[in-house]
């Protein structure tokens, strides 16, 4: 998708406006910069800041199912996208690759 781009784009820039806390890391999402910093800083796992999932809603979607593979996912957009690889389209292109 279009966030995923812009994100490889800013690795081909070497962007990365996401800072660790606790050292002179960065990153181009939060997420790498969370993973970083739960494996190097911190000593037991926290779930401080992260949303609560209800387990018994999140099974009970229904599952849309790839026909070209087994790919399953419960949003219909992800199987959209997933599809078009399958096809070989590209909906987003890198502007460097």
């Amino acid at each position: 998708n279009a966030i995923i781009l812009k994100q490889h784009e800013m690795r081909h820039r070497g962007e990365k406006p996401h800072k660790c806390a606790f050292c002179e890391y960065r990153a181009v999402t939060r997420q790498e910069v969370a993973r970083h910093s739960k494996r190097n800083h911190v000593s037991k796992p926290t779930n401080i800041g992260k949303p609560r999932r209800n387990d018994s809603k999140s099974t009970k979607q229904a599952l849309h199912k790839c026909r070209y593979c087994e790919y399953k996912t419960p949003r219909k957009d992800c199987l959209k996208i997933h599809e078009m690889r399958h096809r070989g389209q590209k909906p987003h292109q890198c502007k460097y690759c």
